[in-house]
């Protein structure tokens, strides 16, 4: 009898286990075809493309692989027997506290990635962000960087974005 049991968990832990590992290679096909539909987008060159592409694929698949991954192991944990009622009190306190201390991080993030998704600036154009102009040097997650025609340098964070105005190449 206690031997079936055990037999039990561990059948019902691997295929936990075998079910995350299908849903990530799942997952990451949708965003390798994702990836692919991307690479179709005109007015880039092929080094805007491989970077605006790098940047949103490994983006995606860190989200979804540490979401899965969380998530498997807390079904492994509840199937052992684990009260996890204190570790997800405990993750959401923590959840909150990080949220309140990092929440210009997270809006600069998300801007980011729609900057990037929407394909709204590339490296080399000549634009004017706020009281800013200048060529982009950089295009990131959290920050544009410009560089204007006296060599100075602009940081701008994604979130305070509100218009960019591109002048024609």
């Amino acid at each position: 009898m206690q031997v079936e049991f055990i037999f039990n968990k561990i059948i019902k832990i691997l295929l936990i286990l075998l079910f995350a590992s299908l849903t990530q290679t799942v997952i990451k096909f949708f965003i390798r075809n994702f990836r692919r539909r991307l690479k179709t987008a005109s007015g880039e060159t092929l080094s805007q493309k491989n970077q605006r592409l790098k940047t949103l694929t490994s983006l995606l698949n860190n989200a979804t692989g540490l979401t899965i991954t969380i998530i498997a192991i807390f079904l492994v944990l509840a199937d052992l027997g684990i009260n996890l009622t204190p570790f997800l009190t405990g993750a959401g306190i923590l959840g909150i506290a990080i949220g309140l201390g990092m929440k210009d991080l997270a809006a600069d993030m998300v801007a980011g990635f729609f900057l990037l998704l929407d394909n709204q600036i590339n490296l080399g154009d000549q634009v004017e962000i706020g009281s800013a102009r200048g060529k982009v040097q950089k295009v990131g997650l959290r920050t544009v960087v410009l560089k204007d025609k006296k060599g100075r340098y602009f940081y701008i964070p994604n979130s305070t974005i509100k218009v960019i105005i591109k002048e024609k190449r």
